[in-house]
Protein backbone atom coordinates (compact mmCIF):
# COMPACT_ATOMS: atom_id res chain seq x y z
CA UNK A 1 0.00 0.00 0.00
CA UNK A 2 1.31 3.80 -0.70
CA UNK A 3 0.78 7.20 0.27
CA UNK A 4 0.17 9.20 -2.38
CA UNK A 5 0.98 12.40 -3.54
CA UNK A 6 -2.10 14.56 -4.33
CA UNK A 7 -2.66 17.78 -5.88
CA UNK A 8 -6.21 20.01 -4.51
CA UNK A 9 -7.78 22.02 -6.85
CA UNK A 10 -8.07 25.72 -4.74
CA UNK A 11 -11.95 26.18 -4.37
CA UNK A 12 -12.95 22.37 -5.53
CA UNK A 13 -13.38 19.06 -3.94
CA UNK A 14 -11.71 17.76 -7.18
CA UNK A 15 -8.52 15.45 -6.35
CA UNK A 16 -5.77 14.47 -9.13
CA UNK A 17 -3.04 12.31 -8.11
CA UNK A 18 0.39 13.15 -8.96
CA UNK A 19 2.35 11.21 -11.40
CA UNK A 20 4.91 10.37 -8.74
CA UNK A 21 4.40 7.71 -6.01
CA UNK A 22 6.68 6.77 -3.03
CA UNK A 23 6.14 3.25 -1.81
CA UNK A 24 7.05 1.84 1.28
CA UNK A 25 10.31 0.98 1.72
CA UNK A 26 11.34 -2.90 2.11
CA UNK A 27 14.23 -2.37 3.77
CA UNK A 28 12.46 -3.15 6.98
CA UNK A 29 14.58 -0.38 8.49
CA UNK A 30 11.36 1.78 9.53
CA UNK A 31 13.03 5.21 9.56
CA UNK A 32 10.72 7.82 7.80
CA UNK A 33 11.27 8.94 4.21
CA UNK A 34 12.48 12.68 3.70
CA UNK A 35 10.95 15.19 1.06
CA UNK A 36 11.76 14.67 -2.52
CA UNK A 37 11.08 17.68 -5.62
CA UNK A 38 7.88 17.77 -6.43
CA UNK A 39 6.71 15.63 -9.26
CA UNK A 40 4.81 17.04 -12.28
CA UNK A 41 1.08 16.13 -12.52
CA UNK A 42 0.11 13.55 -14.67
CA UNK A 43 -3.80 11.74 -15.33
CA UNK A 44 -5.35 10.66 -12.26
CA UNK A 45 -4.27 7.66 -10.70
CA UNK A 46 -6.68 4.95 -10.75
CA UNK A 47 -8.13 3.48 -7.52
CA UNK A 48 -7.50 -0.50 -9.19
CA UNK A 49 -3.85 0.97 -8.39
CA UNK A 50 -4.03 0.11 -4.51
CA UNK A 51 -4.09 -3.08 -3.07
CA UNK A 52 -6.03 -4.09 0.36
CA UNK A 53 -2.68 -6.12 1.52
CA UNK A 54 -0.70 -4.57 4.07
CA UNK A 55 2.88 -4.57 4.31
CA UNK A 56 4.08 -5.23 7.98
CA UNK A 57 7.56 -3.17 8.31
CA UNK A 58 7.49 0.41 8.34
CA UNK A 59 8.68 2.59 6.00
CA UNK A 60 8.29 6.15 4.51
CA UNK A 61 5.42 7.47 2.81
CA UNK A 62 4.63 11.24 1.04
CA UNK A 63 2.09 13.62 1.40
CA UNK A 64 1.11 18.11 0.99
CA UNK A 65 2.00 20.87 2.26
CA UNK A 66 2.54 22.52 5.84
CA UNK A 67 2.44 25.97 6.93
CA UNK A 68 -0.52 28.21 7.28
CA UNK A 69 -3.53 27.14 5.06
CA UNK A 70 -5.38 29.86 3.01
CA UNK A 71 -8.58 30.62 4.00
CA UNK A 72 -10.46 27.88 1.95
CA UNK A 73 -8.58 25.28 4.59
CA UNK A 74 -6.84 23.45 1.06
CA UNK A 75 -3.38 24.38 -0.34
CA UNK A 76 -2.89 24.91 -3.89
CA UNK A 77 0.20 22.81 -4.56
CA UNK A 78 1.28 20.35 -2.52
CA UNK A 79 4.72 19.29 -1.69
CA UNK A 80 5.86 15.65 -0.43
CA UNK A 81 6.34 15.04 3.55
CA UNK A 82 7.12 12.38 5.57
CA UNK A 83 5.00 9.66 6.61
CA UNK A 84 5.77 6.59 8.58
CA UNK A 85 4.07 2.93 9.01
CA UNK A 86 4.42 2.08 12.54
CA UNK A 87 2.17 -1.40 12.35
CA UNK A 88 0.33 -3.22 10.02
CA UNK A 89 -1.00 -7.36 9.38
CA UNK A 90 -3.56 -9.32 11.34
CA UNK A 91 -5.87 -7.95 13.78
CA UNK A 92 -8.08 -4.47 14.31
CA UNK A 93 -6.52 -1.86 16.09
CA UNK A 94 -7.95 -1.36 19.63
CA UNK A 95 -6.03 2.02 20.91
CA UNK A 96 -3.12 3.77 20.35
CA UNK A 97 -1.83 5.84 23.11
CA UNK A 98 1.60 8.06 22.75
CA UNK A 99 4.02 7.60 25.92
CA UNK A 100 7.36 9.17 26.86
CA UNK A 101 9.25 5.63 25.36
CA UNK A 102 7.22 5.33 22.50
CA UNK A 103 3.74 4.44 21.29
CA UNK A 104 1.54 1.65 22.43
CA UNK A 105 -0.35 -0.36 19.71
CA UNK A 106 -2.98 -2.23 21.17
CA UNK A 107 -4.31 -4.90 18.75
CA UNK A 108 -7.09 -7.81 19.56
CA UNK A 109 -3.70 -10.05 19.43
CA UNK A 110 -1.56 -8.11 22.38
CA UNK A 111 0.25 -4.64 23.11
CA UNK A 112 3.63 -3.51 21.66
CA UNK A 113 5.26 -0.54 22.48
CA UNK A 114 6.99 1.06 19.43
CA UNK A 115 9.35 3.54 18.65
CA UNK A 116 8.67 6.59 16.01
CA UNK A 117 10.12 4.29 13.24
CA UNK A 118 7.86 1.18 13.76
CA UNK A 119 10.45 -0.81 15.65
CA UNK A 120 9.10 -3.02 18.38
CA UNK A 121 10.43 -2.01 21.66
CA UNK A 122 8.46 -4.83 24.17
CA UNK A 123 5.22 -6.50 23.81
CA UNK A 124 2.84 -8.39 25.99
CA UNK A 125 0.55 -10.83 24.21
CA UNK A 126 -3.16 -11.87 25.28
CA UNK A 127 -3.73 -15.11 26.23
CA UNK A 128 -7.07 -14.62 24.58
CA UNK A 129 -8.36 -11.79 21.62
CA UNK A 130 -8.84 -8.34 23.39
CA UNK A 131 -11.95 -6.42 23.31
CA UNK A 132 -11.21 -2.89 24.47
CA UNK A 133 -8.41 -0.67 25.68
CA UNK A 134 -7.57 2.36 27.58
CA UNK A 135 -4.42 4.41 29.10
CA UNK A 136 -4.18 7.22 31.73
CA UNK A 137 -0.26 7.63 31.22
CA UNK A 138 -0.32 5.68 34.76
CA UNK A 139 -2.09 2.45 33.96
CA UNK A 140 -3.00 0.24 30.57
CA UNK A 141 -6.16 -1.52 30.82
CA UNK A 142 -7.16 -4.13 28.25
CA UNK A 143 -10.10 -6.14 28.61
CA UNK A 144 -10.56 -9.63 27.07
CA UNK A 145 -13.71 -12.08 26.70
CA UNK A 146 -13.17 -13.05 30.49
CA UNK A 147 -10.88 -10.81 32.33
CA UNK A 148 -9.60 -7.53 32.87
CA UNK A 149 -6.00 -7.04 32.91
CA UNK A 150 -4.33 -3.81 34.44
CA UNK A 151 -0.63 -3.28 33.10
CA UNK A 152 2.32 -0.78 33.82
CA UNK A 153 4.33 1.27 31.06
CA UNK A 154 6.83 -1.04 31.55
CA UNK A 155 3.96 -3.89 30.73
CA UNK A 156 4.19 -5.78 34.14
CA UNK A 157 0.84 -7.01 35.23
CA UNK A 158 -0.57 -5.14 37.87
CA UNK A 159 -3.96 -6.72 38.33
CA UNK A 160 -6.66 -8.69 36.76
CA UNK A 161 -10.29 -8.59 37.29
CA UNK A 162 -13.23 -11.26 36.21
CA UNK A 163 -15.34 -9.10 34.06
CA UNK A 164 -19.34 -9.51 34.52
CA UNK A 165 -20.00 -8.91 30.94
CA UNK A 166 -17.37 -8.96 27.93
CA UNK A 167 -16.74 -4.93 27.46
CA UNK A 168 -16.81 -3.77 23.95
CA UNK A 169 -15.51 -0.40 24.51
CA UNK A 170 -14.15 1.35 28.09
CA UNK A 171 -13.08 4.47 29.33
CA UNK A 172 -10.18 5.15 32.30
CA UNK A 173 -11.32 7.93 34.52
CA UNK A 174 -10.29 9.30 37.89
CA UNK A 175 -9.36 6.97 40.59
CA UNK A 176 -8.35 4.11 38.05
CA UNK A 177 -11.49 3.17 37.46
CA UNK A 178 -12.72 1.74 34.61
CA UNK A 179 -15.90 2.13 32.82
CA UNK A 180 -16.96 -1.24 31.57
CA UNK A 181 -19.63 -1.26 28.41
CA UNK A 182 -20.84 -3.79 27.16
CA UNK A 183 -22.05 -4.63 23.32
CA UNK A 184 -25.70 -4.71 23.93
CA UNK A 185 -27.39 -1.53 23.24
CA UNK A 186 -30.46 -2.43 25.03
CA UNK A 187 -30.51 -2.40 28.57
CA UNK A 188 -26.91 -2.01 28.72
CA UNK A 189 -25.03 -1.70 32.15
CA UNK A 190 -21.98 -0.23 32.66
CA UNK A 191 -19.92 -1.85 35.12
CA UNK A 192 -16.93 0.26 37.06
CA UNK A 193 -13.95 -1.70 37.70
CA UNK A 194 -10.80 -0.72 40.08
CA UNK A 195 -8.49 -1.09 38.26
CA UNK A 196 -5.32 -1.03 41.15
CA UNK A 197 -7.26 -3.43 43.06
CA UNK A 198 -8.85 -5.36 40.30
CA UNK A 199 -12.44 -5.21 41.31
CA UNK A 200 -15.83 -4.04 40.76
CA UNK A 201 -17.04 -0.91 42.20
CA UNK A 202 -20.22 -0.07 40.80
CA UNK A 203 -22.85 -0.47 37.76
CA UNK A 204 -24.77 1.58 36.49
CA UNK A 205 -28.43 1.49 35.72
CA UNK A 206 -29.78 0.11 32.43
CA UNK A 207 -30.07 2.39 29.04
CA UNK A 208 -31.32 1.83 25.75
CA UNK A 209 -30.25 2.93 22.27
CA UNK A 210 -27.43 5.24 23.63
CA UNK A 211 -24.65 3.29 21.20
CA UNK A 212 -21.84 0.97 21.89
CA UNK A 213 -18.57 3.29 20.93
CA UNK A 214 -17.24 5.53 24.25
CA UNK A 215 -14.80 8.44 24.49
CA UNK A 216 -13.18 10.30 27.35
CA UNK A 217 -14.14 13.59 27.68
CA UNK A 218 -10.97 15.94 28.02
CA UNK A 219 -10.63 17.11 31.66
CA UNK A 220 -14.18 15.87 32.68
CA UNK A 221 -15.15 13.05 34.58
CA UNK A 222 -17.56 11.37 32.31
CA UNK A 223 -17.95 10.18 28.53
CA UNK A 224 -19.22 10.16 25.64
CA UNK A 225 -21.40 7.59 23.55
CA UNK A 226 -22.39 7.77 19.94
CA UNK A 227 -25.59 5.85 18.66
CA UNK A 228 -24.01 5.34 14.86
CA UNK A 229 -26.04 1.54 14.80
CA UNK A 230 -29.26 3.11 14.62
CA UNK A 231 -31.42 6.53 13.44
CA UNK A 232 -31.31 9.02 13.91
CA UNK A 233 -27.87 9.07 15.52
CA UNK A 234 -26.91 10.98 18.98
CA UNK A 235 -24.23 11.82 21.11
CA UNK A 236 -24.67 10.95 24.34
CA UNK A 237 -23.43 12.15 27.73
CA UNK A 238 -22.15 10.16 30.83
CA UNK A 239 -20.57 11.43 34.10
CA UNK A 240 -19.24 9.43 37.03
CA UNK A 241 -21.46 9.34 39.89
CA UNK A 242 -20.33 9.60 43.66
CA UNK A 243 -19.79 5.60 44.10
CA UNK A 244 -17.92 5.70 40.95
CA UNK A 245 -21.36 4.50 38.37
CA UNK A 246 -22.02 5.70 35.02
CA UNK A 247 -24.59 8.11 34.99
CA UNK A 248 -26.63 9.38 31.73
CA UNK A 249 -26.84 12.92 31.59
CA UNK A 250 -28.21 14.35 28.06
CA UNK A 251 -28.26 13.66 24.87
CA UNK A 252 -27.64 15.64 21.64
CA UNK A 253 -30.98 16.65 21.25
CA UNK A 254 -31.59 17.23 17.24
CA UNK A 255 -31.85 13.89 15.82
CA UNK A 256 -31.05 13.92 12.39
CA UNK A 257 -30.06 17.34 11.64
CA UNK A 258 -26.52 16.73 11.74
CA UNK A 259 -24.18 14.43 10.79
CA UNK A 260 -23.33 11.98 13.53
CA UNK A 261 -20.40 9.50 13.63
CA UNK A 262 -16.86 8.89 15.18
CA UNK A 263 -15.68 11.82 13.32
CA UNK A 264 -15.81 14.00 16.53
CA UNK A 265 -13.55 16.61 18.46
CA UNK A 266 -13.50 18.07 21.31
CA UNK A 267 -12.53 21.97 22.20
CA UNK A 268 -10.47 22.30 25.29
CA UNK A 269 -9.53 20.58 28.05
CA UNK A 270 -11.86 20.55 30.31
CA UNK A 271 -13.42 20.28 27.14
CA UNK A 272 -16.11 23.28 26.25
CA UNK A 273 -17.49 21.66 23.05
CA UNK A 274 -18.08 19.09 21.46
CA UNK A 275 -17.33 19.54 17.65
CA UNK A 276 -19.35 17.37 15.32
CA UNK A 277 -17.52 15.82 11.71
CA UNK A 278 -19.44 18.79 9.93
CA UNK A 279 -18.09 21.43 12.79
CA UNK A 280 -21.13 22.20 14.43
CA UNK A 281 -20.29 23.22 18.23
CA UNK A 282 -22.16 21.58 20.96
CA UNK A 283 -22.08 22.80 24.56
CA UNK A 284 -20.63 20.65 27.32
CA UNK A 285 -19.95 23.95 30.06
CA UNK A 286 -22.25 24.81 32.46
CA UNK A 287 -24.45 23.10 35.66
CA UNK A 288 -26.72 21.97 32.47
CA UNK A 289 -23.93 19.18 31.82
CA UNK A 290 -22.65 18.87 35.11
CA UNK A 291 -25.60 17.92 37.43
CA UNK A 292 -26.61 14.77 38.93
CA UNK A 293 -30.29 14.32 38.33
CA UNK A 294 -29.79 17.21 34.77
CA UNK A 295 -32.08 19.91 34.93
CA UNK A 296 -34.77 19.54 31.87
CA UNK A 297 -35.47 21.21 29.89
CA UNK A 298 -31.28 21.48 29.38
CA UNK A 299 -28.54 23.35 27.12
CA UNK A 300 -26.32 20.27 27.43
CA UNK A 301 -25.49 19.05 24.03
CA UNK A 302 -27.10 22.07 22.54
CA UNK A 303 -25.97 24.05 19.12
CA UNK A 304 -23.44 26.78 19.96
CA UNK A 305 -21.30 27.78 16.81
CA UNK A 306 -19.15 26.41 14.54
CA UNK A 307 -15.81 25.38 13.50
CA UNK A 308 -15.97 27.67 10.21
CA UNK A 309 -12.82 25.90 8.52
CA UNK A 310 -14.76 22.62 6.21
CA UNK A 311 -16.24 24.23 3.14
CA UNK A 312 -18.23 21.83 0.78
CA UNK A 313 -18.72 18.15 1.46
CA UNK A 314 -15.02 18.36 3.36
CA UNK A 315 -15.74 16.35 7.20
CA UNK A 316 -13.47 15.23 10.32
CA UNK A 317 -12.87 11.79 9.85
CA UNK A 318 -11.11 11.04 13.15
CA UNK A 319 -9.67 13.72 15.31
CA UNK A 320 -8.23 14.29 18.65
CA UNK A 321 -7.40 17.61 20.64
CA UNK A 322 -5.70 19.04 23.69
CA UNK A 323 -6.32 22.23 26.23
CA UNK A 324 -5.22 24.48 22.39
CA UNK A 325 -5.70 22.69 19.21
CA UNK A 326 -7.64 20.18 17.46
CA UNK A 327 -5.92 17.83 15.63
CA UNK A 328 -8.00 16.45 12.79
CA UNK A 329 -8.15 13.95 9.69
CA UNK A 330 -10.43 15.72 7.55
CA UNK A 331 -11.74 14.62 4.20
CA UNK A 332 -12.55 16.62 1.12
CA UNK A 333 -15.93 14.99 -0.07
CA UNK A 334 -17.98 12.06 -0.33
CA UNK A 335 -16.43 8.62 -1.83
CA UNK A 336 -18.11 6.08 -3.86
CA UNK A 337 -19.37 2.43 -1.92
CA UNK A 338 -16.12 1.04 -2.48
CA UNK A 339 -13.76 3.48 -1.78
CA UNK A 340 -12.45 4.28 1.60
CA UNK A 341 -12.70 8.24 3.39
CA UNK A 342 -9.07 8.74 2.15
CA UNK A 343 -8.41 6.94 -0.60
CA UNK A 344 -8.15 10.11 -2.77
CA UNK A 345 -6.95 12.35 0.00
CA UNK A 346 -7.52 13.32 3.09
CA UNK A 347 -5.87 16.48 5.08
CA UNK A 348 -4.15 15.93 8.80
CA UNK A 349 -4.47 19.47 10.00
CA UNK A 350 -3.59 20.91 13.06
CA UNK A 351 -6.73 23.59 14.25
CA UNK A 352 -7.10 26.56 16.47
CA UNK A 353 -10.65 26.34 17.57
CA UNK A 354 -11.15 29.63 18.68
CA UNK A 355 -9.53 31.62 16.03
CA UNK A 356 -11.17 29.49 13.98
CA UNK A 357 -8.23 28.96 11.70
CA UNK A 358 -6.09 25.76 10.38
CA UNK A 359 -2.74 26.40 11.23
CA UNK A 360 -0.91 23.63 9.93
CA UNK A 361 -1.79 20.61 7.67
CA UNK A 362 -0.36 17.87 5.30
CA UNK A 363 -1.61 15.85 2.91
CA UNK A 364 -1.77 12.07 2.88
CA UNK A 365 -3.89 9.05 0.97
CA UNK A 366 -4.29 6.23 2.51
CA UNK A 367 -6.54 3.59 0.64
CA UNK A 368 -9.45 1.41 0.77
CA UNK A 369 -9.26 1.67 4.33
CA UNK A 370 -11.50 1.85 6.98
CA UNK A 371 -10.28 4.95 9.21
CA UNK A 372 -10.65 3.80 13.03
CA UNK A 373 -9.20 6.53 15.16
CA UNK A 374 -6.65 9.50 15.07
CA UNK A 375 -4.66 10.33 18.49
CA UNK A 376 -2.08 13.50 18.42
CA UNK A 377 1.40 12.43 19.53
CA UNK A 378 2.72 15.87 20.62
CA UNK A 379 6.44 13.94 20.14
CA UNK A 380 6.32 13.95 16.80
CA UNK A 381 3.82 16.92 15.73
CA UNK A 382 1.87 13.80 14.26
CA UNK A 383 -1.56 11.94 14.17
CA UNK A 384 -1.28 8.10 14.54
CA UNK A 385 -3.94 7.01 12.33
CA UNK A 386 -5.57 3.67 12.78
CA UNK A 387 -7.55 1.79 10.13
CA UNK A 388 -8.45 -1.40 8.73
CA UNK A 389 -9.53 -3.34 5.94
CA UNK A 390 -11.58 -6.47 5.84
CA UNK A 391 -10.57 -8.93 3.49
CA UNK A 392 -13.43 -11.20 3.51
CA UNK A 393 -16.34 -12.39 5.57
CA UNK A 394 -18.30 -10.73 8.09
CA UNK A 395 -18.68 -10.33 11.63
CA UNK A 396 -16.56 -12.56 13.92
CA UNK A 397 -15.71 -14.15 10.72
CA UNK A 398 -14.36 -11.53 9.00
CA UNK A 399 -10.32 -11.31 7.58
CA UNK A 400 -9.27 -8.04 9.31
CA UNK A 401 -5.93 -6.39 8.37
CA UNK A 402 -4.57 -3.55 10.41
CA UNK A 403 -2.24 -0.68 9.46
CA UNK A 404 -1.14 2.25 12.14
CA UNK A 405 0.33 5.58 10.71
CA UNK A 406 2.16 8.12 11.91
CA UNK A 407 1.25 11.51 9.49
CA UNK A 408 2.75 14.70 10.52
CA UNK A 409 0.55 17.65 10.64
CA UNK A 410 4.01 20.13 10.54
Amino acid sequence: MTFERVLIVLGTSSLLACGSVTEYGTSGTGSTGGASSPASVSTPASSSSTSPSEPTAPGPGSGGTGGVAPPAGIPSVPQPAPGTQLSGGAGRVLGTFPYTTGIFVVLTSGVTLRDHSGAELSAWPAQRPLTAAAFDGQYLVVADGAFLTTLRPDLSVVSTATLVEPCADGVLLSGGLFVCGPANDVDRIFYTYDVALGTLVASSLPYTYNGIPMRKVPGYDGFVTVSIDISPSDYHLYKKGKKGEAVFLNESPYHGDFRVDLGFAFVGSPATHLVTPEGLFLKLTGTACDQIPMPYPSECLAKEGALGTLTGAQHIVAADSDASYIYALVSFGSTRFDEGECDKGCAVQRIDPVSRTVLTQQIYSVPSAQILAAVNDPAADALIVSSAVNLGGAGRDAVLRHRVDLLPYK
